[in-house]
């Protein structure tokens, strides 16, 4: 059986980072055919990314391309500038472009990052065929002594192409049971990561951890591990989910924090080794008191992958 897939060209530009990172696009086909559906492996500057095609081949969804950055005065950011999209709707005149802008919070402050993603899908001849693509990377924002910085990726632009997995089927629906992140794109090898349970039309039972970084108005800054472990459930269908969860944490050095788990994404068929396949974004925000100031804490918009076991 021939393995068709689409040369994509496209252009992606980031100008700024902040804790939030999630963006829905545009993006368009030729009208008298669709995108293969399926996973797509992401190369650039020898780190890799994903992106899926919809079982509709008329939207991309859950794209999540790292993009490291150099900055000057030196900030940290842990993750990088992570590119990190919903979905990218497929139009008709093979092209598709989408810009966004997210504020959240980089050492404590607020920072504003926003990127264009653009591109065009063509078909070649229906054989297997990758082209070399371009990424962009700029973060600003305002430290706390009130020093600008700027942050951007190197060379301009990037490089990257991306290859559709060969082994996989994108068509079967999900399963129900328990599954495991086998990534989540905040410090993934310290082990913070999160797993669910796929009941009957609804996602339950999340547990696991991540890290937030919090801030005070007197621009205190701390950082926490929290655990989740949000009670309730999100509805769920083959396709997908979306939806928030609170819960409240109790430290012993801050007695209440109140959080609130952001959780969306998507079913992706079953890989090779015929296990069912999801991937989305996940946000963490929490709020507490401590020595009677209020902070306020979040783990950016991180990508996830999981497959059920």
């Amino acid at each position: 059986m021939a393995i068709i897939t689409k040369a994509l060209t496209a252009t992606v530009a980031v100008l700024g980072f902040a804790t939030a990172s999630l963006a829905t696009a545009s993006l368009a086909t030729p009208s008298s055919r669709s995108a293969l559906a399926g996973t797509y492996t992401v190369s650039m500057a020898g780190a890799q990314g994903h992106f899926y095609v919809a079982t509709s081949g008329k939207a991309i969804q859950d794209v999540a391309i790292p993009v490291t950055v150099t900055c000057q005065p030196f900030v940290r950011l842990p993750a990088g500038g992570p590119i990190i999209i919903a979905e990218i709707k497929l139009k008709t005149n093979g092209h598709f472009v989408r810009k966004e802008t997210y504020v959240g919070l980089v050492e404590g402050q607020k920072a504003t990052f926003s990127y264009e993603f653009s591109g065009t899908i063509d078909e070649i001849d229906g054989h297997a065929q990758t082209s070399q693509e371009t990424a962009r990377s700029e973060v600003d924002g305002t430290k706390s002594n009130g020093a600008h910085y700027h942050c951007d990726s190197k060379p301009k632009p990037l490089k990257w192409s991306a290859t559709r997995d060969k082994l996989q089927d994108p068509t079967k629906p999900p399963s129900a049971g328990a599954y495991s992140w086998g990534h989540i794109g905040q410090h993934p090898a310290a082990g913070y990561g999160l797993s669910f349970t796929l009941a009957t039309g609804a996602i339950t039972k999340i547990a696991g951890k991540v890290i937030e970084e919090c801030v005070s108005p007197q621009n205190k800054v701390r950082q926490l591990v929290v655990p989740l472990a949000p009670a309730g459930s999100i509805s769920a269908n083959d396709v997908g989910f979306t939806g928030k969860l609170m819960q409240n944490i109790t430290f012993t050095a801050f007695p209440v924090v109140m959080e609130t788990f952001t959780f969306k994404g998507h079913f992706h068929g079953t890989n090779s080794a015929n296990k069912t396949r999801a991937a989305g974004m996940a946000r963490a925000e929490g709020s507490y008191d401590f020595a009677g100031e209020q902070f306020h804490c979040d783990s950016n918009y991180l990508s996830w992958t999981a497959t059920g076991r």
